[in-house]
């Protein structure tokens, strides 16, 4: 088997799939910061603020070609939609 659908077609298994979305709000010194890198020095207060947020389940063919382009792609595609657990697009 050359490719992750290969295995669930075979042995017919239909995973069932939820996404999440998670955001991270950095605030240094009160004050939130929406670039990177974030430059701060000693004596700075830097707070993490995550929002986690359930999407709903992912269809199959959806959730192949995560697995395709996340961990079997040799080499970036700029029509590919995932890098690692990461999707390019919101």
């Amino acid at each position: 088997m050359k490719d992750p659908i290969d295995y669930y077609l075979t042995h017919k298994i239909t995973p069932k799939v939820v996404k999440y979305q998670v955001g991270l709000y950095p605030i240094l010194n009160g004050v939130f910061v929406d670039h990177a890198p974030i430059l701060f020095e000693q004596g700075d207060h830097l707070d993490i603020k995550f929002k986690m947020m359930r999407q709903g389940n992912v269809e199959f063919n959806r959730y192949m070609r995560f697995l395709h382009e996340a961990y079997k792609s040799d080499s970036v595609n700029l029509d590919n939609e995932f890098a690692g657990t990461w999707s390019f697009m919101t």
